[in-house]
């Protein structure tokens, strides 16, 4: 069951992610599809859902969505029970590792491998935002800033039309997701 709702947050936050990115002054972001149904091969004709058998969810052979990768596939979150143990929880753990990152970029791997799939991500996605939104925001041009909130606000959504701590914890991926997109393309080099 953890890998479904793993694999369906990370397919929303990938279609969040995408969304996100065309806000980036109303262009396609590099390598991003220009909408959900392209990044998924769904806008050629005869296109169809191809699923993935429940057996296969999670193997390392591929994405579970076709045009969506996987972030789990094949690397697993490096907080462990130790360091769970030493933090009192896991929650916790996950919570220093992504604060004690180095950068920006990092600090959004170790979300993205460690997300908790639930309302207690906002906190994880507040420090993500901590690290990257410094990079490009200070010296941003408004239609910079302006496309960066339409991106938050399309996040934001996310959690304000669907009840449930797991689309919290879809929204504040997302959120992450925009800052360090942003980061990449508008922000310093780190």
């Amino acid at each position: 069951m953890f890998r479904f709702i793993v694999a369906v947050a990370t397919v929303a936050a990938a279609l969040c992610l995408a969304d996100a990115a065309g806000a980036q002054d109303g262009a396609e972001a590099k390598g991003k599809a220009a909408s959900p149904a392209k990044a998924a091969g769904k806008d050629k004709p005869g296109a169809q859902d191809k699923a993935v058998p429940e057996d296969k969810a999670g193997a390392d052979d591929g994405p579970i969505v076709p045009g969506v990768e996987n972030a789990h596939a094949g690397t697993p979150c490096p907080v462990g029970d130790a360091e769970a143990e030493k933090a009192g929880a896991y929650s916790a753990a996950v919570e220093a590792a992504v604060k004690d990152a180095p950068d920006c970029e990092k600090s959004f791997k170790l979300f993205e491998l460690c997300q908790l799939g639930a309302s207690a991500d906002g906190a994880l996605s507040d420090i993500v935002r901590a690290k990257c939104e410094p990079l490009f925001l200070p010296k941003a041009k408004p239609a910079t800033k302006d496309a960066y909130k339409k991106a938050q606000e399309r996040c934001n959504e996310i959690a304000e039309k669907t009840e449930g701590s797991m689309y919290q914890s879809f929204a504040a991926m997302c959120l992450a997701g925009a800052a360090r997109d942003f980061a990449k393309t508008r922000g310093k080099a780190k």
